[in-house]
């Protein structure tokens, strides 16, 4: 496998483009709210900024950013001239004028001239590319981060891929030694090592999650398993691991982009709390968090000479920042899933808070109850908490100029989708990020985008036109009188959900070629 590739892939997969993905971690706002949790300063958003993303494949993440954040100036960078070529198409049509697409390596950077910068991401990289790769990621980051500045790095880690590594092994051992195209190998690796269970092999007896995870993968894009699986450089970190990597660059460990990573009741069951209590090294309590949650997949934020928060600084921090609904508020379950498993969130507390923000960003001071420093703790911890369940997310300084450049970018997403692109992000303003929309959504929205008057016979003729049916209760639905009724069920929950979150996230509003804020189908309007 890896001797087809050209040299200047150094052994990592560029045959095939990766898939075209959007991270909330890496978004400003998110990043400084991670900070704040950690009692850490974070720099300021809601004045000009430097952004650079390492890896930044198709490029969707730092254009999207860069539209929802028009006050900072984005630079990205992947090695792939594919990929940078379809990041600069979209930055073009969204008309995008405050990111910088560069096409080099990790190696190369270092010849660049640029400014230094506030944050510095990478997602889904580090663990995937080669130990002196990761020395130049390092040293760029030494570099050009300015002090008190912010990285955020992802990785693959240990002990939650203990069980999975050695099958990974074992499907790129039989994708070397294939011919053929990429999706092809990653397809014949996946069923040799289905037959290999059916055959008895006692590695699939012994790690009962395995036969779970080849479904999932079964159903997974060939692009995304190819870039994940088949890559010659494939390294399982463990938190320390990193830790002292960063070291190098005068950085330190700040604390989870996962929220609820920073907050124990959710990490911990009750009868291990005390064991995770008694850990005061930090490197050693994220990894006892690591064992306690089985970790997979971290996502560390680090920072370079940020001062620590005091109690009472990160309180007011805290309490001045605002949240907002990311969900229709009858989507907001009060029995959530955590890393310690599933809980139920108290109705009497929760629910008033999630009454407010379904009514537009607030703070903890606006929703404090009773109005006091106490009162307004509270709210803080527990909107942190609804963070961390994905119900409510930090606001960004959304002003006209985010209006009108999320606006643009919106509109030049609805144009692909109508062409048959597969994008399923969309910008706000009011997040200073994204919100993911599902497929039959964004085909109601592109509807609008072009003024058809009848959505469902629209998203019909899309679906119908690729050999496409709607799901329901796991089965397809059969001939166009099926898929047509349950089209326009969805379209009104769509007009009664849907689109008031949109407006309430600033999705829909704004500028000539908005989305109209009125659905119809069947020629009648809901």
């Amino acid at each position: 496998m890896t001797d087809s590739q050209p040299a200047w892939t150094e052994g990592y997969v560029a045959e095939i483009e990766y898939t075209s993905g959007f991270y909330a971690e890496q978004a400003p706002a998110h990043l400084a709210l991670a900070a704040h949790l950690a009692r850490v300063q974070a720099p300021a958003i809601d004045r000009p900024f430097a952004y650079f993303e390492m890896a930044c494949g198709q490029g969707l993440t730092s254009n999207l950013l860069a539209a929802a954040n028009p006050q900072g100036h984005f630079f990205a960078n992947d090695f792939n001239p594919t990929h940078i070529l379809n990041a600069r198409r979209l930055a073009a049509e969204a008309g995008i004028g405050n990111v910088t697409f560069l096409e080099k390596s990790f190696a190369e950077l270092a010849e660049v001239e640029l400014p230094e910068f506030d944050f510095i991401t990478l997602h889904g990289i580090y663990s995937w590319v080669s130990a002196e790769n990761r020395r130049a990621i390092v040293d760029f980051i030494r570099r050009k981060l300015k002090p008190g500045g912010v990285v955020y790095v992802s990785y693959n880690c240990l002990p939650g891929w203990a069980a999975m590594a050695p099958l990974r092994r074992l499907m790129w051992e039989h994708a070397a030694r294939q011919s053929g195209p990429m999706p092809a190998k990653v397809a014949a690796a996946l069923e040799f090592a289905e037959k290999l269970d059916k055959a008895g092999a006692r590695y699939f007896a012994a790690n009962q999650q395995i036969r779970p995870r080849l479904e999932k993968m079964r159903k997974q894009s060939p692009n995304y398993l190819v870039h994940e699986y088949l890559n010659m450089d494939w390294e399982l970190l463990y938190h320390a691991d990193v830790v002292r990597d960063m070291a190098a660059a005068k950085l330190s460990f700040a604390g989870s982009a996962h929220f609820a990573e920073q907050i124990d009741e959710l990490v911990a069951q009750p009868q291990a709390r005390p064991l995770l209590d008694g850990v005061s090294d930090p490197v050693l309590r994220e990894t006892v968090k690591d064992f306690l949650i089985n970790q997979q997949f971290r996502r560390d934020v680090f920072v370079r000479g940020a001062p620590r928060l005091s109690a009472r600084t990160q309180r007011e921090v805290m309490t001045a920042t605002r949240f907002v609904l990311a969900v229709p508020r009858d989507a907001c379950t009060l029995a959530v899933r955590v890393p310690v498993g599933q809980v139920k969130l108290p109705e009497a507390t929760f629910a008033p808070i999630l009454d407010a923000l379904a009514a537009g960003p607030r703070t903890a001071q606006e929703i404090a109850a009773p109005k006091s420093a106490d009162g307004t703790a509270q709210a803080w911890r527990r909107l942190a908490v609804l963070a961390a369940v994905g119900y409510a997310r930090p606001a960004a300084p959304a002003d006209a100029e985010a209006r009108a450049s999320t606006t643009r970018f919106n509109d030049a997403v609805l144009r692909r989708i109508i062409g048959g692109d597969e994008l399923n992000m969309l910008a706000s303003p009011v997040l200073g990020s994204g919100t993911r929309i599902d497929l039959v959504h964004r085909l109601f929205l592109a509807a609008l985008h072009q003024r058809h008057e009848d959505i469902v016979a629209f998203a019909w003729q899309w679906l119908s036109g690729r050999h496409q049916v709607l799901r329901k209760d796991g089965k397809p639905l059969q001939g166009a009188e099926e898929n047509r009724q349950e089209l326009a069920r969805l379209a009104d929950d769509f007009a009664g959900k849907t689109l008031p979150l949109l407006r309430r996230l600033g999705v829909t509003a704004g500028g000539p070629g908005a989305v109209e804020a009125r659905v119809v189908h069947g020629g009648q309007g809901t």
